[in-house]
């Protein structure tokens, strides 16, 4: 009686495991249609699709060296990711010219409140070296951290060739 339960055990686990891998790669292809401001589980399956697709070839081979007729949970969810793996990874050949759209550089810099430890340089010799380096680089767009302002006007006189700019505290 024991040895007739313990296969039947084993099956039970397996279909379970193979049920919850399934449902994990779904939640995994949703993430990508679901505003994580809103609802945020789906979007750690998203961040784990590749993972989580490996473990469902594994659970599918598993299940046909096993001859499992559950083996079609795993094949039906697995399909869909031919579809939506490129959404989570991306496989360059080395050539740029597939890519359409226009390139944005961005540039994030932590000015440190605009003051140097290393050569005690006054707040406005720092703020020069800082906007030279930022035009030298030539970004579309600059995000500073540790930024302190006395006066949130004087954003106004820090890059004067960047036209539009904003202030957050």
């Amino acid at each position: 009686m024991s040895n007739k339960r313990t296969p039947l055990l084993l099956g039970i686990i397996f279909r379970i495991t193979l049920i919850i891998g399934a449902c994990s790669l779904l939640l995994s292809y949703l993430s990508a249609y679901i505003d994580p401001t809103i609802f945020s589980i789906p979007l750690f399956f998203g961040l784990y699709f590749i993972p989580i697709l490996f473990l469902n070839i594994i659970l599918l081979l598993i299940a046909l060296i096993y001859k499992s007729k559950s083996a079609w949970i795993t094949i039906v969810t697995i399909l869909p990711a031919i579809l939506y793996s490129e959404r989570f990874y991306k496989i360059n050949n080395g050539n740029q010219s597939d890519y359409q759209g226009d390139n944005i550089r961005l540039m994030s810099y932590n000015v440190g409140m605009f003051s140097s430890s290393r050569e005690e340089l006054e707040r406005e010799k720092n703020l020069l070296e800082i906007e030279q380096e930022i035009l030298k680089q030539q970004p579309d767009l600059v995000a500073f951290q540790e930024v302190y302002l006395q006066n949130e006007t004087d954003i106004k006189n820090i890059l004067k060739g960047y036209e539009y700019r904003t202030y957050h505290l």
